[in-house]
């Protein structure tokens, strides 16, 4: 199940990476050293550190058409911390693929994530989590595309490579669903005009005040 995500994480800075969703781009030459440099290794994934699971296998998402959306989880902003921004909400790329045995939504994610008392951001890859009330009140949910199985997989293909940037200040989960979502325009799994339209919506959810989110 999905926290809602605390503010004043690694890489989250003020300055969003502007999109460049041209189905054209040819993709960008990195020479291994600054691979090294700007990237995290095994996708920041920490030694030692089990994999996170989720709550239902992945073969259990349907080979059926499925609308696939950008989900925003608003930053929480408290009276006495630092002021929060649009940049302090939480980007996954998600679809919903049944109900758990406790009879919650469950639902496939693409994000990044960051665990406790570790300085950056993970790449854990897709999973399926259990979708609590709190959570679905809270969520802002921003249509994407509706999608095949066989491009919902193209998609957590994508995900899986996408490697997390060494902490910078500035990059953070937001700018690890805008690559993915290049990439997926890159290979015409979605359109650019469907890729800007949610990143553009997404951009402009902001904060929400601690005393006034859901029980």
């Amino acid at each position: 199940m999905l926290a809602l995500y605390k503010t004043g994480l690694p890489n989250e800075g003020s300055n969003i990476s502007s999109p460049n969703f041209k189905s054209s781009d040819s993709p960008t030459t990195t020479t291994p050293a600054t691979l090294s440099m700007a990237y995290l290794p095994n996708f920041g994934r920490p030694k030692g550190m089990p994999p996170r699971m989720g709550v239902i296998k992945p073969q259990d998402d349907p080979k059926a058409i499925l609308p696939v959306t950008l989900t925003v989880c608003p930053a929480i902003q408290y009276r006495t911390g630092a002021r929060q921004t649009s940049r302090n909400c939480h980007w996954m790329l998600s679809w919903n693929i049944g109900i758990t045995g406790t009879g919650h939504i469950a639902q496939r994610r693409l994000h990044v994530h960051h665990e406790r008392d570790i300085p950056h951001l993970t790449n854990w890859g897709p999973m399926t989590d259990a979708v609590t009330r709190k959570e679905q009140a809270a969520m802002v949910v921003i249509p994407l595309k509706t999608m095949t199985y066989a491009e919902r997989q193209a998609l957590e293909k994508i995900a899986i490579n996408a490697l997390v940037k060494v902490p910078n200040g500035q990059w953070n989960n937001q700018d690890w669903c805008i690559e993915v979502l290049e990439e997926a325009v890159k290979q015409g799994i979605l359109s650019a005009l469907e890729a800007k339209a949610a990143t553009d919506r997404a951009s402009q959810v902001q904060p929400v005040l601690a005393e006034l989110q859901c029980l």
